[in-house]
Parts: C-alpha cells; structure tokens; sequence
C-alpha cells in the first residue's frame, strides 16, 4: 500500500495436483508424500502451523512439517504504474498472476503462466485503477505428457522432464511406469533401511552405519528421502542436525536426498557424531525412508564406555543440620565416559539408629535412584529423567552443577541423618606408574666414600673398613654405578640365612649366669 495506490492486496490461491489422463488411467505415484514421509496426515490439518493445510501445502510442493516453507506471495514495491510482487515458490511449480479491483472479482489473468527454474519468482503487472487485489494460482505442468508432473519427476534422480522415457524402457510414458514400481517397492517392504553399527562415538570419532537395501529391479537408480527424529519419549534426548554430519562411505556429505545407484542393490550412510565440549547423555538419532515404515536407529555417544575412564564425583557425608547426630561417611559416584549411567558406592558409621534407606536424590529431595543395603560398594544408577528434572539431559547437568546429593535416612530419622552433595573430583581406578627416577651422576674418591657412608650408616649397625672396601670395589665392578653395587649388596643380605633368635635369647641367659656366678659372696 503506498500514497498513490492506498489498496493494493494479494494472496495464494492452490489449485489441485495434476490428475491422469486418459493415456494414463492409474493416478500418479504421490511423490510429495514420499518427499516429505506426509502420508499419513490429514489432508485438512495444519500440522507445522504456517497458515497452509496438508492439502495446500501438498498442492504448493511444500514441506507440511516446517513452517517456514510454504507459499508465499508478497508486495515488493511500485515502479511507476506497476506493481512489483516476489513469490517464494518451488521449481518446477507453475505460477499464474490474477488481479482485479475488487477481492470479489471478476480476475483476470496478468501475462502467461510461469514455470519456475528457481526458488524464488519476481513479477511485475500494470496497476489496475486506483486499487488493486492480485492473487497467484499455483498449478502442475507435465511437459512431456507421461503423466508425472514436472516437479515430481524434479524430485527423482535422473528422470528427464522432457522425455518421457528417460530410461529407455521402449514403453509410452516410461518414466510413470518407473515411477509408479518405485512407490509400490517402497510401500510393499522392498525397500528396507537398516542399522549396521548402532552407536557413533564423538571423542574417538568413530561412526554409526545405517544401510538403505532394495530388493526390487536395480537398472534404475532409486531416489529416497530421509527423515530424522529423536527416538522415545520427552526424557530422551533427540539430536539436533548440528550434532551429526550424515555421509556417504567416502566421507562425502549427502542431503536427505540418496540414491541407491543403477546396477546397486544398497547404499551404506554413515552419522558422524560433531566435536564439541558439550558433556552430553546419549542422543537417540533414527532414520527413515520416505514411503516406507521401517526406522535406523544410531546413538550419538560423548565417548566409548570403558571400565578404565569414569568422571569421578565424591559427597562427605555429615549430619543434617541441627538433628544432633554423630554420623558420617563418604560416597562415590563413576561416571561413565558416554553420560548414560553411574556407578555409586559408600561407607558409613555412627549412625543414631538402623538404616532405612539410602537414596539418591534431586535438589528437592526428588528420589532419583535408592541404593540396596547388598550394594553399598557399587550400584548402578542410569542417568534417566525423573520427577522435576524432566529429561535425561538436565539429570546430568544437575550432577556437574553440584545438584545431586546422597541420603542415608534412619529409623530416628527420617527424613535424613546424614547427607553430601556430590562434587567433581580428581581420582582415578587405573594405576598410573610414577616417572622413571633421574640418573645419579657417577661419584668417586672421597665423595664415593661418603656415599657408600651414608649407606652404610642406613642398612647395617655402622660400617667399618672392611664394608666400604668390599662397597667401593662392587660399583667399579658397576662401571661407577653406585645404585646398582647397592642393590646387589641388599640383594645378597636377604639371602643370608636368618639369624635365630633362640639362640641370641639362649647365648643371652648364658652370658647372664656367668657373670652373676662370678660375683662374690657376703
């Protein structure tokens, strides 16, 4: 609407899809539905909210489960007495331009129909009057008349708009008889999509493989449509297109648009988890194929969940504030390195009273696993939703936000005697052998002395003369290696036989009685 022209409106109008001729007596194979997995909605519903119904959206070529693609036709401005329009449109659709200056008519069409080569149509038209209403119609074209529109046969790899036989079959309107067996082997389950390897790793780069299969004739290529979505309920976690990158065995990217090639029974996909330093539970990832009923199912993991790499969480455990106890204890918590579940085990003494149950819970007091009293040195908590933490994800971003205690209730107390709060902490259950020692450097004349000194002074009742020489000798034979000549003497002591220690006890009371019966007499 401007100064000069104060009305000026425009709309959509859908017309129906392409219908058969009398050539062509079976209706044609419903590619939207396939394109967009839409066959099961309901003509009449708006299912993505955008102001369009399936029907519509069907009619335009347009995705009914988004809500920004659909028509649309808007006023872009005036160039002297025309008025500029740009349609959003899908190519391969047909446009025709109507106006009048009265939203009830009579139309009258403005120019020829234009069939779209791109995703957008810029259209001018002379003003009509002081005021103007303008609509577009969206209509089919079937340029070589076999029957499949001119968008449809766009949809499929390799089918040719203008000749319809792309493939060659020898047969009047090949391509609808190629197109129509391609819709019948998706709905009779010979197209089947399948997981090969069900997890995909995101630290060790390692990924999910799904295989598309077709058991039906292979001349032709077979064009299918993938759809993703997160698999169960609201507590589970679906990925977002962000998080995985879908190629092929080349690592090439693919759309959602494959193709299993001529002479080729199968295609093999892989999902590739994207690296990042989200700390993330398990993302449950399927695929689908557009008209057909079976799913892949590939789960996005942080890491492989080995027994040698858990996160390790720790909670002192004290007493509940003013409830008089002398309790205490600790527990543990071992993540796994895939988020999906823990291992948490205690100790505990001085309670008030019997345990009667020991839980882990949520910041409001939310129980979220309770431990058995058969497995305080290890339970296994999964990481799942519950009560107010409503998914997966937000249990695990309690437990790094220090959201996630332990409780040890007693008979005398009951709503809890003691308690902690789990803490990320340093630790690990793998041993990790200490460096190698640094290299002494070779001593000699007096400073070797004091060394052999030294040792000696450590590992016997004192040295005498004799030690050091036999010491000093041993690290020549050592080539100066001191640790070494030290090491054989230690060796050579633990070899002697042992001392007894009756006969020092024996030799003892001997030496006593001997000097007390030389004593004199009163």
């Amino acid at each position: 609407m401007n100064a000069t022209y104060p009305w000026v409106h425009v709309s959509l109008f859908c017309l129906a899809q392409l219908t058969a001729s009398a050539a062509t007596p079976s209706p044609p194979p419903d590619i939207w539905a396939i394109r967009y997995h839409a066959a099961q909605l309901d003509p009449a519903a708006d299912t993505d909210g955008d102001g369009y119904v399936n029907a519509e959206e069907s009619e335009a070529g347009t995705d009914p489960f988004d809500g920004t693609s659909a028509p649309r036709v808007e006023l872009t401005g005036f160039s002297g007495s025309k008025v500029l329009l740009k349609v959003i449109c899908q190519p391969e659709k047909v446009y025709q331009l109507f106006s009048s200056s009265s939203p009830n008519g009579p139309w009258s069409k403005e120019g020829k129909k234009i069939e779209a080569k791109a995703e957008l149509l810029n259209l001018s038209t002379p003003m009509p009057g002081t005021r103007g209403f303008f609509r577009v119609e969206i209509d089919d074209d079937d340029s070589d008349r076999d029957g499949l529109s001119d968008w449809a046969e766009s949809q499929l790899v390799g089918f040719d708009t203008h000749d319809d036989d792309s493939w060659n079959t020898g047969k009047r309107n090949g391509d609808l008889t190629v197109a129509s067996a391609m819709a019948t082997a998706l709905s009779s389950g010979k197209v089947r999509i399948t997981t090969a390897t069900p997890n995909a790793y995101e630290r060790e780069q390692i990924p999910g493989v799904v295989t598309l299969t077709r058991d039906s004739e292979t001349t032709y290529p077979f064009t299918l449509f993938l759809h993703s979505e997160g698999l169960g309920g609201q507590a589970s976690v679906a990925p977002t297109p962000g998080d995985y990158l879908l190629t092929d065995t080349s690592q090439a990217p693919v759309s959602n648009r494959v193709v299993i090639p001529a002479g080729k029974s199968s295609l093999t996909l892989q999902v590739w988890p994207t690296a990042d330093t989200q700390r993330e539970v398990p993302e449950y990832l399927h695929l689908s194929a557009g008209g057909t009923t079976g799913r892949a199912t590939v789960t996005i993991r942080d890491a492989v969940a080995t027994s040698t790499d858990p996160l390790l969480f720790v909670a002192e455990l004290r007493p509940r504030f003013g409830n008089g106890s002398v309790g205490w204890g600790s527990a543990t918590l071992r993540l796994a390195a895939d988020n999906d579940k823990a291992t948490v085990a205690l100790s505990f003494s001085n309670l008030s009273s019997p345990v009667k149950a020991v839980r882990i819970e949520s910041r409001d007091d939310t129980c979220l696993k309770e431990i058995a009293a058969s497995s305080y040195q290890g339970q296994d908590w999964p990481i799942r939703a519950c009560g107010s933490l409503t998914t997966d994800q937000t249990v695990l971003d309690a437990l790094f936000s220090s959201g996630i205690s332990l409780s040890i209730k007693s008979e005398s107390h009951a709503s809890g005697e003691v308690e902690g709060i789990f803490h990320l902490s340093n630790g690990s259950i793998a041993f990790t052998p200490p460096p190698a020692p640094r290299l002494l450097a070779p001593l000699e004349g007096d400073e070797l002395d004091r060394d052999i000194v030294r040792f000696l002074d450590q590992a016997t009742f004192g040295p005498t003369l004799a030690d050091i020489a036999n010491l000093r000798s041993r690290v020549s034979e050592h080539s100066g290696d001191r640790i070494a000549a030290f090491g054989e003497w230690i060796d050579e002591q633990f070899a002697l036989p042992p001392a007894s220690l009756l006969a020092y006890l024996n030799a003892a009371d001997r030496q006593e009685i001997e000097v007390r019966a030389a004593l004199p007499y009163d």
